[in-house]
């Protein structure tokens, strides 16, 4: 007669934590969640030929948020209160990274073949500041746990430099995109090329074409959402 030996977890420290049902290594936990943080913006970045933002299957997003679960209930700051100070900097730079490759994308890098600047400009602009709200949201799902364990409390504590994630994607845009904010942006970058580019369109002579009309309506309504416009 045989009997079932349950399963032991892998030593194998490639595997995150989570899997090897233990919370002994959050170290290789962490990574994990960085890898996939660093896949998931690498995958959407502006030179990228799809313009739309990633998506995630089932098991690799539950995988994704289990891990952030067992890292944010498992951390203890010196203080004995649950941390995720690593990861929250973690993130926030791989947006700050993100974005400033958007910027150098829709105003540095001549990516399209258009030959109006204005239009080419602000359809750059629209299709990755859509892309980038999609990724947003999908991170910001998967970042509950630690908005939820870390991040809210940090806030209540009145502590500097730490935002909900959505208002942390938001900020990074304003200020790496559209360089609102930027100590040190020249004045005329930025926000100031898109109202460039959008006062050119509407002052055209013949008014704008449906196409344009558009555009520029989802650019404005996107500056809204940011907070901003174009007078700012």
């Amino acid at each position: 007669m045989t009997t079932n030996e349950s399963k032991k977890p892998s030593s194998d420290p490639q595997i995150p934590a989570f899997l090897r049902q233990t919370t002994e290594d959050l170290a290789t936990t962490l990574a994990f969640i960085q890898s996939q943080i660093h896949a998931i913006y690498s995958t959407a970045s502006a030179d990228q030929q799809d313009d739309n933002a990633p998506k995630l299957d089932h098991d690799t997003y539950i995988k994704i948020y289990t891990a952030t679960h067992s890292y944010c209930t498992a951390t203890k700051s010196p203080k004995g209160s649950l941390s995720g100070e690593d990861l929250y900097r973690y993130l926030e730079e791989e947006v700050r990274n993100y974005c400033q490759g958007v910027r150098s994308y829709i105003f540095i890098t001549d990516n399209d073949e258009e030959d109006d600047p204005a239009r080419r400009l602000l359809k750059a602009y629209i299709t990755q500041y859509n892309k980038f709200a999609h990724l947003s949201n999908l991170v910001k799902n998967l970042m509950q746990v630690l908005e939820r364990h870390w991040v809210r409390r940090e806030i209540d504590e009145k502590k500097k430099n730490v935002y909900l994630i959505e208002d942390l994607n938001k900020m990074v845009w304003r200020k790496q995109v559209l360089q609102v904010g930027a100590d040190t942006a020249p004045r005329k970058q930025g926000l100031g090329e898109v109202a460039d580019a959008v006062t050119e369109l509407r002052e055209r002579s013949g008014g704008m074409a449906e196409y344009d009309s558009k555009l520029v309506k989802d650019v404005v309504r996107s500056l809204s959402f940011l907070g901003l416009t174009l007078d700012d």
